[in-house]
C-alpha cells in the first residue's frame, strides 16, 4: 500500500530523540508472544482484521497513542486502518494493538504495529508494558477542550518514565472538523513545534490522519538508517542489524590477501 501527503516528514530530524530514564535503544525487537486481539468492528458489527501477515524485508515498527479518555484515540487509529469513523463511538475499554503493512516514499516497507491504551487511563497510569519496545508515541488532544491539550505535560512525563531510552514524539490535536468549537491554542503550542510537531487531524474527516502515521514512521525510519540499523523482520519478528561496511571491506581484503599467499 503507497501512502501519501507527506507534508511535514521533511523535518530531517528536527523533531529531536527524547530521552527518558529507562534503558534501551530504539529499534528493539517486538516480540510476538501474548499479542492480543487484532479486530475492529465496522459499522455492521463485521470483523476488520488488521493483522496482516508482515511482509519480508520490512521496518518492524512499534508505536503508541496516549492521550486523555474522549479525544478520539481509537476513531482515529479506526480510520487510519478501515477509512470509517462510527458517529457517538463510545470510549472503548481495553488494550489494543493493530498492524498495517505500509509504504514510505522511498519504497521503504513497514510493518506499523499501533497500541491503543483505549481507555484504560480512567484507572490510572497506564502499565510499563504498554511502553515496551514502543520507537514513536502520538500524544493526541481534543482541539475542542483545552483541559486535554493541557495535559500533554503530563503525558511527556509518563513516556519519560516508562519509555525507551530513545523514542520519537508527535502531538496530534484531533477533531478539526469542529470548526466553530476550536479552541485557539497557537501561542500554547508554540514550545512544542520544533520537537513535537504539532498536527491538527479529524478521525471524522480523514483530514491528515494517514500523514501523521506516515510522518512519525519516516521518522523513525530515518533514525533507525543513520544509526545502521535495521529492525527489519525475518519470520517471527527477529532483528539483523545492517552490515558495517568497513567490517566488509576488511574482510574483503583480507580474503584476497588469503588468496594470493596462497599462489
Amino acid at each position: 500500500m503507497k501512502e501519501s501527503d507527506t507534508s511535514s516528514s521533511d523535518s530531517e530530524n528536527d523533531n529531536p530523540l527524547q530521552e527518558s530514564n529507562n534503558s534501551g535503544e530504539i529499534g528493539n525487537d517486538i516480540k510476538d508472544e501474548g499479542r492480543p486481539s487484532s479486530n475492529f468492528l465496522d459499522g455492521e458489527g463485521d470483523k476488520v482484521n488488521q493483522n496482516e501477515v508482515p511482509e519480508n524485508n520490512a521496518y518492524n515498527i512499534k508505536i503508541i497513542i496516549v492521550g486523555e479518555i474522549g479525544v478520539g484515540k481509537t476513531s482515529v487509529i479506526r480510520r487510519y486502518l478501515t477509512d470509517k469513523f462510527i458517529e457517538g463511538e463510545t470510549t472503548s475499554i481495553g488494550y489494543e494493538m493493530q498492524n498495517k503493512s505500509i509504504e514510505l516514499e522511498d519504497e521503504t516497507k513497514v510493518n506499523l504495529n499501533i497500541i491503543d491504551t483505549a481507555g484504560e487511563e480512567k484507572y490510572g497510569n497506564l502499565p510499563n508494558q504498554y511502553f515496551k519496545d514502543c520507537q514513536g508515541v502520538i500524544i493526541m488532544y481534543d482541539l475542542t477542550e483545552k483541559n486535554s491539550f493541557s495535559k500533554i505535560e503530563h503525558w511527556l512525563d509518563v513516556i519519560k518514565d516508562k519509555a525507551v531510552k530513545k523514542i520519537v514524539i508527535m502531538i496530534a490535536g484531533n477533531k478539526s472538523d469542529l470548526i466553530d468549537e476550536k479552541i485557539n491554542l497557537e501561542d500554547e503550542l508554540k514550545p512544542y513545534k520544533e520537537k513535537y510537531d504539532p498536527q491538527e487531524i479529524s478521525a471524522k474527516d480523514g483530514d491528515n490522519v494517514d500523514s501523521l502515521f506516515q510522518n512519525l514512521a519516516n521518522k523513525i525510519v530515518d533514525i533507525l538508517k543513520e544509526k545502521g540499523e535495521n529492525s527489519i523482520i525475518k519470520r517471527r519478528y527477529t532483528r539483523t542489524l545492517k552490515p558495517n561496511k568497513d567490517e566488509q571491506e576488511k574482510k574483503h581484503q583480507s580474503t584476497i590477501k588469503n588468496f594470493f599467499s596462497k599462489c
